[in-house]
């Protein structure tokens, strides 16, 4: 999956370094001579059986009534037999047609904050410190003018990303993952939300094996989705029509061309 803010590693990326640091920690060891099963995805779909582009199609078809989202994203590593989250959690908020706001916590502490208003953009924290303004504080906004932006940079990105039409993560999906079947899990209650899991299987250019779990409620809206490979795990919650969401400006902020300056 694509389309995701700069902070948030792909889901595919993180494995890649998950395979990489097993390869190497495993090197010269006695290979396993049980094969790995493949992918029941590849198999063809049972009379009835509901495909992922299916799934989707029908929260694409829910989500046209939808005001305001909120979408909590998180990784968590299995390290013996223990769960941890990783690295920083990032939730975003959206209300129709054109405000943003995403928040990044690590440890229990907010880090960065970017708002988009239309085309009028805001942001404080260590990505501006590091990649905007060097010489501010990250407790200081500034606001940018996505025009004086450059396109191909790290604050170019982001800040297409925040005056990008919105859309759900998971409509940004392959053809070939579209077509697979999917496979009925059993109810799930999700924050007091009733919801079906459905299961679903995918591999990487190496082969390796990718499970999806999303979770759909009776208004045919997701309630979570959740990637798998080995030892990790990314987590998507999803909120909609959210009760007092709002998202403002900063009362006041620096101009910045959207280089780094001091």
């Amino acid at each position: 999956m694509t389309n995701r803010p700069p902070a948030r590693l792909s889901f595919v990326m993180t494995m890649l370094v998950c395979l990489i640091l097993t390869a190497c920690s495993t090197g010269g060891g006695t290979k396993d001579p049980t094969p790995t099963p493949e992918p029941t995805a590849t198999a063809p779909l049972a009379p009835g059986q509901k495909t992922v582009g299916e799934l989707l199609d029908g929260i694409r078809t829910s989500f046209e009534g939808v005001s305001s989202v909120q979408t909590t994203f998180s990784t968590t590593t299995i390290v013996d037999g223990t769960p941890s989250i990783s690295g920083a959690v990032t939730t975003e908020q959206y209300i129709a047609p054109d405000r943003r706001r995403i928040v990044i916590s690590s440890g229990g502490q907010e880090v960065d904050e970017q708002i988009a208003i239309g085309n009028r953009i805001f942001m404080r924290g260590v990505f501006v410190q590091s990649a905007v303004a060097p010489m501010l504080g990250t407790d200081t906004w500034v606001t940018l003018d996505p025009s004086l932006v450059p396109g191909d940079t790290p604050v170019g990105n982001l800040v297409s990303y925040l005056t990008s039409p919105y859309s759900l993560v998971i409509f940004d999906v392959s053809d070939s993952l579209r077509a697979r079947g999917v496979n009925q899990l059993g109810p799930r209650d999700v924050n007091g939300r009733t919801c079906m899991a459905w299961g679903f299987v995918d591999t990487t250019s190496f082969g390796d094996r990718l499970d999806y779990e999303l979770t759909i409620d009776d208004a045919g809206l997701p309630c979570t989705f959740v990637e798998r490979a080995g030892g990790v795990e990314n987590s998507t919650t999803f909120e909609f029509n959210v009760p007092g969401l709002d998202i403002i400006a900063p009362d006041s902020a620096r101009e910045v061309s959207g280089t780094p300056e001091g």
